[in-house]
């Protein structure tokens, strides 16, 4: 989990949003953008095959989830990013290290995965406040 605040940029909160949304939906990745008034919840996901929506990706724990926290504090604006899932990947690292190793192996995949989407979601946020001074 990261967490940044611009100072003087609440103001831009709705316009990130936005922004994040139509960046992931260019590449065919599931978005919802909650607006709670002085906060806003963006999550994305991989709807391709073997992606979160799947039972597969799922029971393999190759789903990623990210989610990024926008929050108005005064005029200031907070960002937060999280990832989804991570204990249903935990769980089946521990059932498939002695039961179904091949399990343990795609679910250390799907947590680097997750951190890298979390990350990148995340960073491109940080990119977008920062070169729209």
């Amino acid at each position: 989990m990261a967490e940044y605040t611009f100072v003087n940029r609440a103001n831009d909160m709705k316009a990130l949003g936005e922004y994040l949304v139509s960046q992931y939906r260019i590449n065919d990745w599931e978005t919802q953008l909650l607006d709670f008034g002085d906060s806003m919840l963006f999550q994305c996901r991989n709807t391709k095959s073997g992606g979160a929506g799947s039972f597969l990706g799922a029971l393999t724990g190759l789903n990623v989830l990210a989610t990024l926290k926008l929050e108005r504090c005064g005029s200031d604006l907070h960002i937060t990013s999280a990832g989804g899932k991570w204990l249903d990947k935990s769980a089946v690292i521990g059932v498939s290290m002695f039961i179904l190793w091949p399990l343990f192996v795609t679910s250390l995949i799907g947590m680097g995965r997750q951190r890298a989407l979390v990350d990148e979601v995340y960073n491109k946020a940080l990119a977008y406040m920062n070169n729209r001074k």
